[in-house]
């Protein structure tokens, strides 16, 4: 998914590389632009090209957390969850496997070189007119190629939002489900044995009549983690909160 302010950025800027190529690569216009192309356009592109790929990698990351928690029935999820704990049986019957998601793609974008700019306006002249020619055409193939890798790093980061929202959808979402329908049968478990022990224990004290030393009482608030794709996950009695927080932590930690 790309959004509208990505496209024109990225448009804006190979169009203003296309013009950089068009006026060096023509004798006429070579010698009137090589200062502004070298000392104003060229880092100027390298700055846009830096906060595009910044911008993208970042939107990449709140799409997919978007895509996911919006592609998700909360209210079924909710009704499952509490079917599944009345008839003590696991939500999805499935084990709770979680598929590593890849890194997004950090491919930094080179700046833009333009030695060979400048080795065609040291060259040109009657003696070294091959040099300069030999530069041109290789500053010409320099621009493809540039070009052509920023726009597969914006098809890569594409490819990887929809990959990454498909698979959490269809996968990890109900990993998520299965270890959170597991942690409250859990809880549940502890809190039935403490009314138990709670409660015998008052019975045996109206028995006593001796009072017993007090012991000290152990920490009960130990938080349960998981790790799921590197990142450590804190398991919390809200089904939704512990959903949502987890994608948000594991897809932003990337």
């Amino acid at each position: 998914m790309q959004t509208a302010s990505d496209n024109k950025m990225l448009h804006e800027i190979i169009a203003a590389i296309n013009d950089i190529k068009q006026k060096i690569c023509c004798s006429d216009t070579f010698f009137d632009s090589y200062n502004d192309v070298v000392n104003r356009i060229i880092p100027d592109i390298n700055s846009r090209v830096e906060e595009y790929v910044a911008d993208k990698l970042n939107t990449a990351k709140s799409t997919v957390i978007t895509q996911v928690i919006n592609g998700i029935d909360w209210e079924n999820m909710r009704v499952t969850l509490l079917t599944s704990v009345k008839n003590s049986r696991p939500v999805n019957n499935r084990a709770m496997l979680w598929v590593d998601i890849n890194m997004i793609s950090d491919n930094d974008i080179d700046a833009f070189d333009d030695s060979d700019i400048i080795c065609m306006y040291d060259n040109y002249d009657e003696n070294s007119l091959k040099t300069f020619v030999r530069h041109r055409k290789a500053f010409s193939q320099y621009v493809d190629n540039y070009l052509k890798e920023l726009v597969d790093f914006d098809m890569t980061v594409n490819n990887w939002i929809d990959k990454t929202t498909s698979l959490m959808i269809s996968e990890n979402v109900n990993s998520l489900v299965e270890h959170h329908y597991a942690h409250v049968v859990e809880m549940m478990g502890l809190n039935s044995k403490k009314n138990k022990k709670d409660s015998g224990s008052q019975k045996k004290s109206k028995k006593q009549s001796v009072q017993q030393p007090v012991q000290q009482q152990q920490p009960t608030d130990v938080k349960k983690t998981i790790t799921l794709n590197g990142i450590c996950v804190e398991m919390v009695s809200s089904q939704q909160e512990f959903i949502k927080t987890t994608v948000k932590n594991i897809i932003n930690g990337m």
